[in-house]
């Protein structure tokens, strides 16, 4: 069989790592879809800017592999309110919420992570 072959051994780290790098896709695509999706100027504005900051750490922890090298830009409280404000919006009330749960959820990742290392 071809395939993905899940190693039982594989260390907590490596599970987190992986859980992590997921959940900065999750955010990283959910800013993408609301960025097409939405034709209101400055929420394309802002989402361009979070963007480029969740791109920015992405690329610094996938290469470092270092959970204390994140620095966001923006605050979990920033991000949260950005995705309430879109609720409203049909065309991407559901990438507004993936945003707001699957951002909390990576920065209890993050947290957790240095936790382990501390």
């Amino acid at each position: 069989k071809k395939g993905f072959i899940w190693n039982k051994s594989m260390k907590n780290k490596d599970i987190n790592y992986s859980e992590i790098c997921n959940l900065f896709r999750k955010v990283i695509t959910a800013l993408v879809c609301i960025e097409y999706n939405c034709s209101d100027k400055d929420v394309i504005k802002e989402t361009k800017c979070f963007l480029k900051n969740f791109i920015k750490q992405y690329e610094i922890y996938s290469l470092k592999l270092n959970s204390n090298l994140i620095d966001f830009k923006y605050s979990e409280k920033d991000v949260v309110e950005f995705a309430c404000s879109l609720y409203d919006n049909v065309n991407v009330f559901r990438f507004a919420e993936e945003l707001e749960f699957g951002f909390s959820e990576l920065v209890k990742n993050i947290l957790l992570e240095r936790e382990k290392k501390n």
